[in-house]
């Protein structure tokens, strides 16, 4: 996919991308990592082998909302880093009998408690509710982009697939 990608965008925009990416995963649970040596973006879900049908209207719709929830989510990765010096794995979603749910705050403090543990009670609350925030705002986000959080979550998961369509929309929105 970076090959992709790099061969189609500039540095700067290609970096825009790749934190876009990042944010729309983190969202809906799917975490990306960064590989230390080799600055790769890997992603850890899996790729369906048939291209799923979505409308242009669809894919709009989640670009716009992956791009609204950008500003937020580096905000939050950053206050994170700042509190804690590392930015943990964060999902904003949960297993409930079967079922996949938005996080409890209690989840999340658990969650976070177990990979932050040097932080003390205050700054782990301040982490917890800023990561709890930022797991709201990106559901109502995606909620109000018109995408059930399912349709959210399969353009996520076959964004490799996807990615010929949703480039030039994220690039046409980007110079908007």
């Amino acid at each position: 996919m970076l090959k992709i990608i790099k061969s189609l965008f500039s540095h700067s925009t290609r970096s825009l991308l790749i934190l876009t990416i990042t944010s729309f995963g983190l969202s809906c649970g799917i975490i990306p990592e960064f590989s230390r040596q080799s600055h790769a973006l890997q992603f850890n879900f899996a790729v369906s082998a048939q291209t799923p049908n979505f409308t242009s209207t669809q894919l709009e719709h989640y670009a716009r909302a992956v791009l609204t929830m950008e500003s937020e989510r580096l905000a939050t990765y950053d206050f994170i880093k700042e509190k804690a010096g590392t930015v943990p794995e964060i999902s904003c979603y949960q297993t409930v009998s079967n079922e996949i749910e938005p996080i409890s705050r209690n989840a999340l403090r658990s969650q976070l408690q177990t990979n932050l543990s040097q932080l003390n009670n205050s700054q782990l609350n301040q982490v917890v509710d800023r990561a709890f925030n930022y797991c709201r705002f990106a559901q109502r986000t995606v909620h109000d982009s018109g995408l059930s959080s399912t349709d959210f979550n399969n353009i996520t998961n076959n964004w490799q697939q996807l990615a010929p369509l949703l480039n030039p929309i994220f690039i046409r929105l980007q110079q908007n």
